[in-house]
């Protein structure tokens, strides 16, 4: 179980601790599978554009000391596709 579980303030008892083991309790079996659930959403949301190919095109309008800090890209890269 990640510690995330452990520190979150939602003012329920998540965990039962002995010296030898560590259990859930009710709550946190509720609070483990509804986040379970909304990671796997989260997923699934992510996936839904993994497939799409960018198109059309991007404008970018920064002050010019910030241009002059940055590194040029070569023209080359900017039609692969995005990681």
């Amino acid at each position: 179980m990640p510690a995330l579980f452990t520190k979150m303030s939602i003012y329920t008892r998540l965990l039962e601790r002995t010296t030898r083991q560590v259990n859930l309790t009710p709550d946190g079996e509720r609070f483990y599978e509804r986040c379970s659930r909304l990671l796997s959403d989260l997923d699934e949301i992510k996936n839904l554009f993994k497939e799409s190919t960018p198109a059309g095109v991007l404008r970018v309008n920064l002050q010019g000391t910030i241009v002059r800090s940055l590194h040029t890209i070569p023209a080359g890269k900017t039609r692969q596709r995005p990681p």
